[in-house]
């Protein structure tokens, strides 16, 4: 695989996700990179159909980003502040390919290269092992825009960095690279640029040889302990966005970034 690949020429550029198929191997390919690939909901729905799409002869999931980004987030050129039902949009758009990720019958690997912020971090996090280059940034900086992080982004930094580290991060807008100690943990490993792409193939051939069930049957099991905390923080983290959706820190958050100017909150 190659991140930096030509789509072949019986693919449309226009395509918001693409699917490749090798043997055993499927990739499938975040296909907005004139957006840094930030989502829109026509493309997790795209997404949605593609991870349903996934064949009981796959052996191995990819996902990627085209381009020099993985996942920007979401695309806020899409939002209105004064109308958008942030609660809605990640419990019916969001979420369900979260969940559609988690379930698949392959072990699934996310190749982030150049920044994997909000919604791309939380779709990295929703597969199985995440590969990421050194200098790939991490983090949803969602304090500038007087939200929260969401997309299972609190039970992540929560498990990893502990509560004081993760009130850090959120606290701080933090993003880091993936190659800051305090970001590492977030990542299954964390491989040098140039050696990114020879890493990822290596990981994808060795998990689509492996014992396909052996790796499932231990998903399932670290579900089974993690799924009520799981389940949980995605239904707070939509009913909080929600909530902030309709403060004046928000409004103010989103015209300082369409401004591109900072933000002066109120704390209301």
């Amino acid at each position: 695989m190659s991140l930096e690949r030509q789509l072949p020429g019986v693919v449309s550029p226009s395509e918001e996700v693409v699917v490749l198929r090798d043997g055993p191997v499927v990739e499938v390919w975040l296909n907005r990179p004139a957006r840094r690939n930030a989502t829109t909901s026509s493309m997790m729905r795209a997404l949605a159909n593609a991870l349903e799409g996934v064949g009981a002869d796959a052996r191995v999931l990819v996902l990627g980003g085209v381009g020099s980004v993985f996942c920007a987030g979401r695309d806020l050129v899409e939002l209105d502040p004064e109308h958008d039902d942030a609660e809605a949009v990640l419990a019916q758009t969001y979420h369900p390919v979260f969940a559609r990720l988690r379930a698949l019958q392959v072990p699934t690997i996310a190749a982030v290269h150049g920044a994997a912020l909000g919604t791309g971090l939380g779709l990295a996090l929703a597969c199985d092992l995440i590969v990421a280059s050194a200098s790939c940034r991490l983090g949803s900086p969602f304090a500038r825009l007087g939200a929260i992080p969401d997309s299972g982004a609190h039970l992540a930094l929560l498990a990893a960095l502990g509560r004081h580290r993760a009130m850090g991060v959120i606290l701080g807008g933090e993003v880091r690279p993936a190659s800051d100690p305090l970001m590492a943990p977030l990542v299954t490993t964390v491989v040098a640029d140039e050696e990114f792409e020879e890493r990822v193939g290596d990981l994808v051939r060795r998990v689509a040889a492996g014992p396909t069930q052996a790796f499932l049957a231990s998903r399932r099991i670290l579900d089974e302990l993690e799924a009520g905390r799981r389940e949980a923080g995605l239904e707070l983290e939509a009913a909080w966005q929600g909530r902030l959706a309709r403060s004046r820190d928000f409004a103010e958050g989103m015209r300082a970034f369409q401004e591109r100017r900072d933000p002066r909150f109120e704390g209301r």
